[in-house]
């Protein structure tokens, strides 16, 4: 939820910004005039020729003008939260100052003025553009910035490869269909292919078969089930399927494989 909005020309003389430790996650961008951004806590360095910036909550600072005239057109956002990457770069610095080019700062003002109506008046669909316009706003942020996190982004999706896995080998006796997988997880199957080749190298089809084996390699080597049961719980629709797929994968058929663990 969007929880405080303004913006146009204000008088930073007249009408001047106290030092306050701010409760929510700000955007701030300067589209005239110059303000120096003075930190009462922290001394950070940040660019003199900033006209961006993303200030956490619980940070310290206040407006001051730097020049006689004190008036300045600025747009400001406050959210409670931001997304997971913008909040690890802004921790990750103190605060994101940045010299947007006047495309992005003009757009910056275009939010503000499309996030107008939905401000002074809420209605049901206020919340999902408040959240439209609070990605729009993390990505000019993160555009900007020489991201050092792309581990991170390789992590994320390493674990949601590893949730899916997780919840397919759960529910492997049921023998879920991709589809079936994909609405589970909340992914699209072209989006989870991708996921699977940058962090499996393999398609996912592949990995759930590896999967399957080796669970049917586990009950064989500890279980005297009959070759029907396992394939019923490793999620073979036959016996025939399942040994043709033990063999392909282990170079040899379920029962020999058995003989030679025991």
């Amino acid at each position: 939820m969007l929880r405080y909005l303004t913006y146009g020309l204000r008088d930073f003389r007249d009408y001047p910004d106290h030092t306050a430790k701010r409760l929510n996650w700000e955007f701030f961008a300067l589209h005239s005039g110059r303000l120096s951004f003075v930190q009462s806590d922290r001394r950070l360095k940040l660019s003199a020729k900033a006209n961006f910036w993303v200030i956490p909550p619980q940070f310290s600072y206040n407006w001051k003008p730097r020049e006689a005239d004190a008036v300045c057109d600025r747009t400001l956002f406050s959210f409670p939260q931001v997304p997971l990457l913008l909040k690890e770069e802004v921790t990750r610095s103190g605060v994101l100052a940045l010299k947007l080019e006047e495309k992005r700062l003009d757009r910056v003002r275009e939010l503000a003025v499309e996030a107008r109506p939905s401000y002074d008046s809420p209605n049901q669909l206020s919340s999902l553009a408040f959240e439209k316009i609070l990605i729009e706003l993390a990505l000019i942020a993160l555009s900007e910035v020489p991201l050092k996190s792309q581990w991170r982004l390789d992590e994320l999706a390493g674990e949601r490869v590893e949730r899916i896995i997780a919840w397919y080998v759960e529910h492997m006796h049921e023998a879920p269909k991709i589809t079936t997988i994909c609405d589970a997880c909340n992914i699209s199957p072209s989006h989870m292919r991708r996921l699977f080749h940058q962090v499996m190298g393999k398609a996912p089809q592949e990995i759930f078969t590896r999967q399957r084996i080796q669970r049917a390699c586990d009950i064989l080597s500890t279980d005297s089930a009959t070759l029907d049961e396992i394939a019923s719980q490793c999620g073979f629709v036959s016996t025939s399927d399942f040994c043709r797929v033990f063999a392909r994968v282990q170079k040899t058929s379920p029962n020999v494989w058995r003989l030679r663990v025991k």
